[in-house]
Protein backbone atom coordinates (compact mmCIF):
# COMPACT_ATOMS: atom_id res chain seq x y z
CA UNK A 1 0.00 0.00 0.00
CA UNK A 2 1.37 3.38 -1.00
CA UNK A 3 0.47 6.40 1.14
CA UNK A 4 1.15 10.13 0.76
CA UNK A 5 4.30 11.50 2.46
CA UNK A 6 2.31 13.45 5.07
CA UNK A 7 0.57 10.24 6.02
CA UNK A 8 3.80 8.26 6.09
CA UNK A 9 5.37 10.82 8.44
CA UNK A 10 2.36 10.58 10.76
CA UNK A 11 2.43 6.75 10.61
CA UNK A 12 6.11 6.63 11.53
CA UNK A 13 5.87 9.22 14.34
CA UNK A 14 2.52 8.28 15.87
CA UNK A 15 2.27 4.58 14.98
CA UNK A 16 -1.16 4.95 13.37
CA UNK A 17 -2.67 6.56 10.29
CA UNK A 18 -6.07 6.92 8.61
CA UNK A 19 -6.13 6.59 4.84
CA UNK A 20 -8.74 6.53 2.08
CA UNK A 21 -8.64 3.42 -0.09
CA UNK A 22 -10.43 2.49 -3.29
CA UNK A 23 -10.51 -1.21 -2.50
CA UNK A 24 -11.61 -2.93 0.72
CA UNK A 25 -9.10 -4.50 3.03
CA UNK A 26 -9.73 -7.00 5.79
CA UNK A 27 -9.47 -6.25 9.50
CA UNK A 28 -6.18 -7.57 10.99
CA UNK A 29 -4.59 -7.90 7.54
CA UNK A 30 -0.87 -7.17 7.69
CA UNK A 31 0.32 -4.87 4.93
CA UNK A 32 3.52 -3.27 3.69
CA UNK A 33 3.45 0.55 3.61
CA UNK A 34 5.44 2.15 0.78
CA UNK A 35 7.26 -1.17 0.27
CA UNK A 36 9.12 -0.77 3.56
CA UNK A 37 7.07 -0.48 6.77
CA UNK A 38 4.80 -3.11 8.25
CA UNK A 39 1.33 -2.24 9.42
CA UNK A 40 -1.98 -3.88 10.22
CA UNK A 41 -5.50 -2.80 9.27
CA UNK A 42 -7.42 -2.23 12.51
CA UNK A 43 -10.60 -0.55 11.29
CA UNK A 44 -12.52 -0.12 8.03
CA UNK A 45 -15.32 2.36 7.38
CA UNK A 46 -17.33 1.83 4.20
CA UNK A 47 -18.47 5.10 2.55
CA UNK A 48 -17.54 7.34 5.49
CA UNK A 49 -19.72 10.37 6.06
CA UNK A 50 -18.23 13.80 6.80
CA UNK A 51 -18.58 13.30 10.56
CA UNK A 52 -16.58 10.07 10.40
CA UNK A 53 -13.96 11.75 8.20
CA UNK A 54 -13.66 14.64 10.68
CA UNK A 55 -13.37 12.19 13.56
CA UNK A 56 -10.42 10.41 11.93
CA UNK A 57 -8.75 13.48 10.42
CA UNK A 58 -6.50 13.88 13.47
CA UNK A 59 -4.73 10.63 12.57
CA UNK A 60 -4.64 11.27 8.80
CA UNK A 61 -1.48 13.37 8.75
CA UNK A 62 -3.36 16.34 7.26
CA UNK A 63 -4.17 19.70 8.84
CA UNK A 64 -7.92 19.38 8.19
CA UNK A 65 -10.52 17.18 6.49
CA UNK A 66 -10.82 19.43 3.43
CA UNK A 67 -7.08 19.16 2.68
CA UNK A 68 -7.20 15.39 3.23
CA UNK A 69 -10.10 14.94 0.80
CA UNK A 70 -8.55 17.27 -1.82
CA UNK A 71 -5.17 15.51 -1.75
CA UNK A 72 -6.85 12.12 -1.93
CA UNK A 73 -8.91 13.16 -4.95
CA UNK A 74 -5.76 14.40 -6.74
CA UNK A 75 -4.23 10.94 -6.69
CA UNK A 76 -7.52 9.13 -7.40
CA UNK A 77 -8.53 10.80 -10.68
CA UNK A 78 -10.88 13.24 -8.94
CA UNK A 79 -12.72 10.61 -6.92
CA UNK A 80 -12.92 10.10 -3.16
CA UNK A 81 -12.30 6.41 -2.45
CA UNK A 82 -15.09 4.39 -0.83
CA UNK A 83 -13.19 3.13 2.20
CA UNK A 84 -11.44 4.76 5.13
CA UNK A 85 -8.97 2.42 6.80
CA UNK A 86 -7.00 2.76 10.02
CA UNK A 87 -3.53 1.27 9.92
CA UNK A 88 -1.38 0.64 12.99
CA UNK A 89 2.37 0.24 12.81
CA UNK A 90 3.75 -3.16 13.69
CA UNK A 91 6.83 -3.37 15.88
CA UNK A 92 8.42 -5.93 13.62
CA UNK A 93 9.34 -3.41 10.92
CA UNK A 94 12.09 -3.98 8.38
Amino acid sequence: MIIINKQLDHFLKEGKVASFREFPYKIHKEILINNKYKGKITKIINNPNFGQINEHQKISGFENSKEWIQETKKINEGNKPKFLVIIEKLEKNI
